[in-house]
């Protein structure tokens, strides 16, 4: 058999066009490789460009303290008079029939001036230790106005030196018997000359009470040396 057939040599030829082939591309490859290494070398190694913005302003900052408010004037007003402490209301003025009146006259005045609400002329009627806690007539009033009435009168009255003591029947529409009329209130009055005029010293209003026992008091009360 003969050795040398034609197919052989072209067998030959086709390897070595592969290796060449392959050694080019393997070429490319590594050329793009470098080139792309020294790219990014390259890129590394520049500067950045320093940013268009300034730089940044700081914030103002507020002073420690705020000055001083100025000072303005307070309005013109004018101060309120001082009150003495203890002074209470003032002094009302007494009259000359003041002075005349008798003890059950000064007590027909003062429960009249309770009925009509009259503070004013209560005031008469106060000691001057009660007058001194009384802030004005009110005052006056609520103290001394124990019962609202309807009327009352008079029925027994006895008086010695600066002392005397007035037995009272009033009656109160509030308070009613077991007929609905109005029940009687019986009223014990202790007045005290003071400066040449009868002041109410103490009153006691009894509602269903018995009278007997408060008026033996008062008038143990009238002689009494104190």
């Amino acid at each position: 058999m003969n050795d040398d057939s034609p197919g052989e040599p072209t067998r030959a030829g086709a390897g070595l066009w592969l290796i060449v082939l392959a050694c080019a591309f393997v070429a490319s490859v590594a050329t793009l490789f470098v080139v792309g290494s020294r790219y990014v070398m390259k890129s590394l190694d520049t500067p950045k460009q320093a940013s268009a913005v300034g730089p940044m302003t700081p914030p103002p900052t507020l002073p420690a303290t705020l000055p001083p408010a100025a000072p303005t004037d307070p309005p013109d007003v004018a101060p309120e008079p001082e009150r003495a402490v203890g002074a209470g209301v003032p002094e009302p003025p007494y009259t000359a029939e003041d002075g005349r009146r008798t003890a059950e006259d000064a007590g027909r005045d003062f429960l009249a001036a309770v009925q009509q609400g009259d503070g004013k002329r209560l005031v008469k009627y106060a000691l001057r230790a009660k007058r001194a806690d009384y802030e004005s007539e009110d005052d006056a009033l609520r103290d001394l106005r124990a019962m609202s009435f309807d009327e009352a009168r008079v029925v027994k009255s006895r008086a010695r030196d600066d002392k005397a003591v007035l037995i009272v029947a009033a009656r109160v529409k509030e308070f009613t018997d077991d007929k609905g009329n109005p029940s009687p209130v019986d009223v014990v009055l202790q007045l005290q000359r003071e400066d040449g005029h009868w002041k109410l010293f103490r009153q006691q209003w009894l509602v269903a009470t018995p009278l007997a026992e408060y008026e033996q008091e008062a008038m143990s009360w009238l002689e009494s040396q104190r």
